[in-house]
């Protein structure tokens, strides 16, 4: 491997953990947000929650995915 692949080589990677760790935080904040309002039986906050985090998943997932195709060679 020269240089340039190995340069290529740690931005993906870096690029791959961010965007994983956007989904994590996504995923277990609203776990412990809809976990935290079903034992106070606000089910209505909870219901709120888990369906806030869903569109922000979805809203993320696609701004990743068009960040990548606006960014990749042809």
């Amino acid at each position: 491997m020269g240089t340039n692949d190995l340069t290529a080589l740690n931005l993906a990677i870096s690029i791959y953990h961010f965007v994983y760790d956007v989904e994590m935080l996504l995923g277990m904040g609203g776990a412990i947000k809809y976990s935290i309002c079903q034992s106070q039986r606000e089910q209505k906050n909870a219901d709120i929650m888990f369906t806030n985090t869903i569109y922000l998943a979805i809203m993320f997932s696609i701004l990743f995915f068009v960040t990548g195709l606006c960014f990749q060679r042809i």
